[in-house]
């Protein structure tokens, strides 16, 4: 990974779209001057960073709108600086990002978490104790199952989940596997190929466990 290491008297950071553009400016003390949302026009972009232009220095993530944006900083003799998506997402955990939106987000998630745990908080309990489970996943099966007496075998909720398929057969020949995408989606995503089943070999028989649990609960 090349990190880039020059100094500026300011940094301009811009979260880009195909419409709008979120600028974040600080200066050498990293300090706040100018934070707002634009529409994606070299004019809007040319008046917002005006009064910090010399010595800037612009920072993008590598998406496919960042050409417009790269050339026009050539013309205004601007630091023009790509960010690697992939770079970018790995230190996503250690970076503050401020946009508006995200205690908004933040506390939407906080407000769901709460009013789940006070619905059902014994299944939420139960969800969570399977290995690699936390809330996000918790919280998809909990509502997406929802009453798990619904369910009369561990095989039909499997079909329901869309980890087995059905069979074509006749006269007791089989010709093939039918019904791969119908049922809930996001059981499948969860307990899957890319799921928790395939990445904890422990999760099928604490399945056996868990779901006669949650038929008992409900």
């Amino acid at each position: 990974m090349n990190v880039y290491t020059g100094t500026h008297p300011y940094y301009c950071g811009i979260d880009l779209h195909a419409r709008f553009m979120y600028l974040c400016i600080l200066d050498c003390n990293g300090e706040i001057v100018y934070h707002k949302n634009r529409p994606c026009t070299p004019e809007s972009f040319v008046q917002a960073i005006a009064p910090f232009q010399e010595g800037l220095v612009v920072g993008v993530e590598c998406i496919f709108c960042w050409y417009w944006l790269a050339d026009l900083c050539h013309r205004e003799g601007i630091t023009f600086i790509l960010g690697h998506a992939l770079y970018m997402k790995a230190i996503h955990g250690v970076k503050t990002k401020k946009h508006r939106i995200d205690p908004l987000i933040k506390d939407l998630d906080a407000q769901i978490l709460r009013l789940a745990k006070a619905h059902d908080p014994t299944s939420m309990h139960l969800l969570k104790s399977i290995k690699g489970v936390g809330d996000v996943l918790a919280l998809t099966m909990l509502h997406e199952i929802h009453d798990i007496g619904r369910f009369s075998s561990r095989v039909d909720f499997c079909s329901y989940a869309r980890l087995v398929k059905g069979q074509k057969s006749s006269n007791g020949k089989n010709y093939g596997t039918t019904g791969g995408r119908i049922a809930n989606a996001h059981l499948r995503l969860i307990g899957g190929g890319r799921g928790i089943m395939n990445t904890y070999p422990l999760i099928p028989n604490q399945w056996n466990l868990v779901l006669p649990l949650l038929r008992d609960a409900a």
